[in-house]
């Protein structure tokens, strides 16, 4: 996920406790052996602090050209991990579904999902986006990254959570797997991105309705620079929760009580 955060010293504490974070976790995952039953999973983990790293060490190191490149490119990469997520987690939540009803719900979810990108905007102007120059290449690159990882996947992640919770809420040691707790921190991320990008933009429309002067510009920029930490904050907490809940085994499953 990709999180701009306004200032210097706020960037190194909260990029210092994500970091920190994803490489206990990652350790975590490796010494629990639970790498091998989330691949998908772990590999997502793995990306994030890549691009975080790379956003790092090469922000105003190289020319603005390539680095956008290779920050947006791996945006899109991570949209793609992202989706390889939610199906792991989707093939373990529905294992003796049929081919046909997977087939309809990850159709039905596309569908939605693919209004609600299409309608939310802003999109850059078509002029502006394409292979015939460099800045066409990097602008496709962003709104493809920018609108695949705040837009495209937080809602294919609500959506799954409102199937499985509406499918599976009332199975016996549903809320004690690990599935379930790693599916929980991703919704959560998911819909701080959403409520996020619409409260922004909603902030960012209002403003521009009315003149301002430069006393509330800079007011409201400080808004939009806190608001904007909101989705990383919420990341942070949930690779704690993540951390915890992998390094402890599954609950065990309760079973009913027999007649003697």
């Amino acid at each position: 996920m990709s999180i701009t955060v306004p200032s210097d010293f706020q960037y190194l504490v909260l990029f210092t406790l994500l970091l920190a974070g994803q490489m206990v976790l990652l350790v975590v995952l490796y010494g629990r052996d639970r790498m091998k039953l989330y691949p998908w999973f772990s590999a997502s983990i793995i990306l994030t602090a890549l691009k975080e790293l790379v956003d790092k060490l090469l922000f105003e190191r190289i020319s603005q050209i390539p680095f956008e490149f290779i920050k947006n490119a791996l945006g899109v990469l991570t949209v793609f991990i992202g989706l390889g997520v939610l199906v792991e987690l989707a093939r373990k939540f529905f294992p003796g579904v049929t081919f046909m009803r997977r087939l309809i719900a990850s159709g039905l979810i596309t569908l939605i999902t693919a209004t609600v990108v299409y309608f939310w905007g802003p999109w850059t102007a078509n002029g502006d986006l394409g292979f015939k120059s460099q800045i066409g290449v990097v602008n496709l690159l962003l709104v493809s990254a920018s609108h695949g990882e705040q837009i495209l996947l937080p809602c294919a992640t609500v959506l799954l959570g409102v199937l499985v919770l509406f499918v599976l809420r009332h199975n016996r040691g549903f809320w004690q797997s690990h599935t379930v707790k790693i599916f929980a921190g991703l919704t959560t991320c998911s819909l701080m991105f959403l409520v996020m990008r619409a409260t922004a933009q909603t902030i960012a429309i209002t403003a521009n309705a009315h003149g301002m002067t430069m006393k509330e510009f800079t007011q409201i920029q400080g808004m939009m620079d806190q608001l904007r930490t909101l989705p990383l904050i919420t990341l942070i907490i949930v690779q704690i929760w993540w951390i915890y809940s992998l390094w402890n085994e599954e609950g065990e499953v309760k079973k009913p009580a027999t007649k003697k």
